[in-house]
């Protein structure tokens, strides 16, 4: 889709994507089944993975990247499968199974690469709010769930870049009804190309929307999604 839109930590790697692939892997074969010899195999576990590739420059700061990126288990991965408020978005924290420079094609190279989730499974979340840069205290569209949520949720963000003085912070903010909203989950200390996730355990009213606030004198690119427990 054209409107797909793909973050790994705060790189957005969407705009350079060819090709996304993302499989729910659950083994249905048990040690008692026929297979190889020597390979012994639990039931029911799912091992999910998302295959990507795309195109760079031989400069590009994700091509220079991947190998400090690899193996590491903080980074956040984002998949918005629309541009809309509300849609349907897919995260989960990952770590960068392996990558490869595939080909060239004129003067750009080819990177495909391979995420794991760390959590074991993607988390179906919706889009909260489209990466945008903003200067001052920036709200996003409030987003009608119709019910309260009274197990929680966890937000996942990605802070691209951050300019001004101090440090910007992030909130999601819920209400019972769209004229009254309170922050319900709170980043207090974001910095340039940064990502994460914070969650909650308390009840989640109906109505959700993030707010963000820049340093002074300064600007916010970020992107968030949210996942109800």
């Amino acid at each position: 889709s054209n409107d797909a839109r793909f973050y790994f930590d705060a790189y957005d790697v969407g705009t350079a994507t060819t090709s996304i692939e993302l499989n729910h892997i659950i083994e249905s074969l048990d040690k008692t089944a026929l297979t190889e010899a020597a390979e012994t195999i639990l039931a029911g576990i799912r091992r999910d993975e998302i295959s990507w590739a795309g195109l760079f420059d031989d400069g590009t700061s994700l091509n220079a990247a991947a190998g400090t990126l690899l193996g590491t288990g903080s980074g956040i991965l984002s998949l918005f499968l629309g541009s809309t408020v509300g849609d349907v978005a897919y995260a989960e924290t990952v770590f960068l199974l392996g990558y490869k420079p595939a080909a060239n094609l004129a003067e750009l190279v080819k990177l495909e690469a391979i995420f794991r989730p760390t959590g074991g499974t993607w988390n179906r979340t919706q889009i909260f709010y489209l990466k945008s840069s903003g200067s001052g205290t920036v709200t996003g569209d409030i987003i009608d769930n119709g019910t309260v949520t009274g197990a929680g949720g966890t937000a996942y963000y990605h802070v691209f870049a951050v300019s001004g003085t101090g440090t910007g912070s992030l909130l999601i903010e819920h209400g019972t009804s769209t004229g009254t909203m309170t922050a319900i989950l709170t980043v207090g200390t974001i910095g340039s190309g940064t990502s994460g996730l914070v969650s909650t355990t308390s009840t989640i009213e109906r109505y959700r929307r993030v707010k963000y606030i820049t340093p002074a004198s300064g600007t916010m690119a970020v992107a968030v999604s949210f996942k109800r427990s």
